[in-house]
C-alpha cells in the first residue's frame, strides 16, 4: 500500500452514491439513496486501466501524477539549489480539462513554481523546486488536489526529502 496507510484513507472524499428500490409490505415502493466509502484496491491500482478507489464511480477517474514520485534535492547552505520535476495529468475516459493545484507551498526555504494550474490528460507541465540557503535537511509532504471541468475532485500525495 502505498504511504503505509489504510484502505480508506487514499480514498477519503470520494464517496460513491448508490439508489436502491425496497417493497415493503406497509408503504409500497420505496427508492433510498444512500453513500459507501470507497476503498483503495491494489488489485485495481495494478491493473492501471480504472480508478484504483473501489466501487468505482458512474464518471471517468482522473487526477494528476508527479515524476519524480517522491523528490530528493541535495541541499547546499551556500547556495540556492534547484530541482525539477513534472505535474502528468491523466484520466480514463473524458473528463476535460483538469485543474490543479498545491495545498500549500512546502515553506522554509523551499518553493514550488507553479503551485497552481490546468491542462488536459496527456500533458505534462515542468515543476521546480527552488531550496534556499536557509532551509534545513528533512522531508515534506506535498499535496496535490485536482478538479476536472465535467465534476470530481482528487488528491495525488507525494514528498519532497531535502537532503
Amino acid at each position: 500500500m502505498p504511504l503505509g496507510g489504510e484502505v480508506g484513507d487514499l480514498c477519503v472524499g470520494l464517496d460513491a452514491q448508490f439508489t436502491a428500490t425496497f417493497d415493503e409490505a406497509d408503504a409500497g415502493t420505496l427508492t433510498e439513496s444512500y453513500v459507501v466509502t470507497r476503498l483503495y484496491s491494489q488489485q485495481a491500482a495494478a491493473a492501471g486501466t480504472s480508478d484504483p478507489c473501489v466501487p468505482a464511480p458512474k464518471r471517468p477517474y482522473f487526477n494528476v501524477g508527479v515524476e519524480p514520485a517522491d523528490w530528493q534535492v541535495t541541499h547546499d547552505p551556500s547556495m540556492t539549489v534547484t530541482a525539477f520535476a513534472k505535474i502528468e495529468p491523466y484520466a480514463f475516459g473524458d473528463v476535460g480539462l483538469i485543474k490543479w493545484q498545491l495545498e500549500q507551498q512546502p515553506g522554509s526555504g523551499v518553493k514550488i513554481t507553479p503551485s497552481s494550474g490546468q491542462a488536459m490528460a496527456g500533458d505534462t507541465i515542468p515543476l521546480q523546486v527552488t531550496v534556499s540557503p536557509t532551509a534545513r535537511q528533512r522531508t515534506l509532504p506535498i499535496a496535490i488536489y485536482a478538479q476536472s471541468a465535467k465534476g470530481g475532485t482528487n488528491q495525488w500525495f507525494s514528498t519532497i526529502t531535502i537532503q
